[in-house]
């Protein structure tokens, strides 16, 4: 810990590798050697604020890779809840993954243990399905897609969120990818789960609501940043409701007050994309 000191680390980490040697099965063993280097490796990036030299990264991945293997030990031979254990190893993961040894640790540890163990995280992980590096995220599509196979139920209603929260965002078309390798083996569960989010995003999400949002983000976008394409696209899924008439009291009443000046300047953003004249933008 931060207390150690530096020409005692190597003694100390050999006497855990020991104990894990003279008893594989022992958890608590797994767990000290895991920990000990998992707070080396967080006392070696701490200091690196800027960019590791090539020996630093060598160093670090040297601490990394056992850290993962005791991580993942001490989470298969666990026989309570194992939630620290498997976020450190979340975080050494996200943060390391980059590494070819980092990431065929990682691999090779999620074959050792039950896919019952990310149930507790699966928040974190969908957080990640966008991870910026590739090798990363594929790995973390692969493993939701496992996940999703043993309890597709844990699974269809948060990856439903992701897509619903950021729609039209790698995130969004990441979640998408996961939720098809599902529809492969829970057909019916992913079209539930996309009715009845669908019903609950109608009934809280007022047509006011959406419409306000919608008219704010398109007015940034038009006089903020000049973006016209940007304002099209952002109240094309708008005018979508519309056109797709009212279902509920609600949007029949929003219909009726403001239904015919929003097909108007529909129309009249219809009449630009043709003429390119900037009059009828300000028309509409």
């Amino acid at each position: 810990k931060n207390n150690w000191q530096h020409s005692k680390v190597q003694e100390i980490l050999s006497s855990y590798s020991q104990a894990t040697k003279y008893n594989p099965r022992w958890y608590k063993a797994w767990h000290a050697w895991a920990l000990a280097n998992f707070e080396i490796v967080q006392t070696l990036s701490a200091r690196a604020e800027s960019q590791l030299s090539r020996a630093d990264q060598t160093l670090l991945i040297e601490h990394v890779v056992p850290a993962i293997q005791g991580f993942f030990k001490s989470i298969a031979l666990s026989v309570g809840s194992s939630l620290q254990d498997t976020l450190r190893l979340l975080t050494l993961w996200f943060s390391h993954g980059g590494s070819a040894d980092v990431n065929a640790a990682v691999m090779e540890g999620i074959s050792n243990v039950s896919v019952d163990t990310w149930l507790e995280v699966i928040p974190q992980l969908i957080a990640r399905i966008n991870q910026p590096n590739k090798r990363v995220q594929q790995a973390v599509h692969n493993l939701l897609a496992d996940v999703g196979r043993a309890h597709p139920q844990a699974l269809v209603y948060p990856l439903t969120v992701a897509m619903k929260s950021w729609q039209n965002s790698r995130r969004s078309r990441s979640a998408a990818q996961i939720m098809d390798s599902m529809r492969q083996h829970s057909a019916n569960l992913v079209a539930q789960a996309d009715i009845v989010s669908h019903e609950l995003i109608r009934v809280a999400v007022l047509w006011h609501e959406l419409w306000h949002e919608g008219l704010e983000e398109a007015s940034r976008l038009y006089f903020g940043d000049h973006n016209i394409e940007g304002m099209f696209e952002t109240l094309g899924p708008l005018h979508d409701l519309l056109e797709r008439g009212p279902e509920t009291l609600r949007e029949i009443s929003f219909a009726q007050a403001f239904g015919r000046d929003l097909k108007e300047a529909q129309e009249w953003c219809h009449q630009y994309e043709s003429s390119k004249d900037v009059n009828d933008l300000n028309q509409a």
